[in-house]
């Protein structure tokens, strides 16, 4: 995986030493990230929802993905992303190479990313093993 950071409009994830994502908020994303509570999105949406409003051009323009727990055999509520996920062409994913990485919310069940990125201006998600 390489070490970098990918820009977004509302915000920027950046890969660092550990491996983990640290998601932090431009003007822009913090102003939206408002908006859905203003318009109490945040209430109904889940966390991979809100990930995908947020930074859509992020996912659009990149090798990330969000996945579902079954996609990967996990046993999690946590949002789950993934990069370089190799897939068939049925849309099955096939086994991981070495570039492929998956990240999780740990802390899915105490606190979520918008809560941190509220009060903290930044949320990390934890790379997989």
């Amino acid at each position: 995986m390489i070490y970098e950071e990918f820009e977004g409009q509302n915000g920027t994830w950046k890969v660092i030493e550990n491996g983990n994502i640290e998601i932090t908020l431009t003007k822009e994303g913090v102003e939206e990230l408002e908006d859905l509570k203003d318009n109490e999105r945040v209430n109904v949406i889940n966390e991979s929802e809100l990930l995908w409003e947020l930074f859509e051009d992020i996912f659009c323009n990149s090798a990330f993905e969000l996945l579902q727990p079954e996609d990967v055999g996990a046993l999690t509520d946590s949002v789950i992303l993934g990069y370089e996920i190799p897939r068939n062409d049925d849309g099955e994913i096939q086994k991981f190479h070495e570039d492929s990485k998956v990240w999780w919310f740990p802390n899915y069940m105490i606190t979520s990313i918008y809560d941190e990125l509220i009060t903290d201006g930044k949320s990390y998600l934890v790379v997989s093993d």
